[in-house]
């Protein structure tokens, strides 16, 4: 194992692909991109629940579930759980809960509780967004509430994810998504790179694969890629996740997708 935090960096950064330990590419001037409303309606769904596979160096690492649930009107609640399998537990056991609340056009977080337990590690850190007032009040365990200002309305870990799906794309260009992580706000761009076809579970599906331009630091040591295979279409399905380590690669396999009544 290349550290302890191993398995834990490696699961965030697949669930959310923005998530911590990271600097963006880009200049936090630079301008975000708006949702396509058409896309919205279907790639940001209502009810959607989908599970992914983690392998490592094709052995099970763990498994990543993402749960959108409508709760009335334009709000969706987000659940998004990443847990070690069983051979990988034995060596560092992971078992993380994200929830994210998100609302309006543009379907900006409300707020976001997450609950991290790797090994003996337990930590709940929870964030607080008033977008109108460009404000995060963040607090993590029995620590003193600390408010941080937005440049401008953001995306947290989880919701900057799912938003990049309703982002309109065209091959060779860029979309930018602001997204607040780790305390700090990042411009982070996003390239769509080119057009592939392969099998999935669905079958077999065109896709974009697309890049965000990520500058890892911290745990990583180092410079990494993560690549993501949406289906091209109006669902905007993840069916593919690929994240550079330090030795091999994380790969998220879409093992199941559903729409919920």
């Amino acid at each position: 194992m290349a550290g302890q935090k191993f398995l834990y960096v490696l699961l965030a950064a697949i669930l959310s692909v923005f998530v911590v330990d990271f600097v963006a590419h880009t200049a936090i001037e630079t301008h975000v991109t708006s949702p396509d409303l058409t896309l919205l309606k279907t790639a940001f769904p209502k009810n959607e629940r989908i599970v992914y596979d983690l392998t490592w160096f094709g052995i099970k690492a763990g498994d990543i579930t993402l749960t959108v649930n409508n709760i009335g009107g334009d709000k969706r609640r987000i659940v998004a759980v990443a847990k070690s399998s069983p051979l990988f537990s034995l060596f560092y056991p992971v078992e993380d809960r994200f929830v994210t609340e998100v609302s309006g056009p543009q379907m900006l977080p409300r707020w976001i509780v997450i609950r991290q337990r790797e090994g003996n590690y337990r930590s709940l850190k929870r964030a607080i967004f008033d977008q109108a007032g460009l404000k995060v009040l963040y607090e993590k365990d029995d620590e003193a509430q600390v408010s941080y200002d937005l440049p401008r309305p953001a995306h947290n870990e989880i919701s900057s994810f799912y938003i990049m799906r309703a982002l309109p794309m065209s091959i060779g260009q860029s979309v930018f998504v602001e997204t607040f992580a780790s305390k700090k706000s990042y411009t982070v761009q996003v390239q769509v790179l080119q057009k592939e076809r392969f099998q999935t579970k669905l079958g077999e599906v065109d896709t974009i694969k697309v890049k965000p331009e990520l500058l890892f630091e911290g745990v990583y040591q180092r410079k990494g890629d993560v690549y993501v295979w949406l289906t091209n279409d109006e669902r905007r399905i993840p069916v593919k996740v690929k994240g550079a380590i330090r030795i091999g690669s994380l790969v998220a396999t879409l093992a199941d997708w559903q729409i919920l009544e």
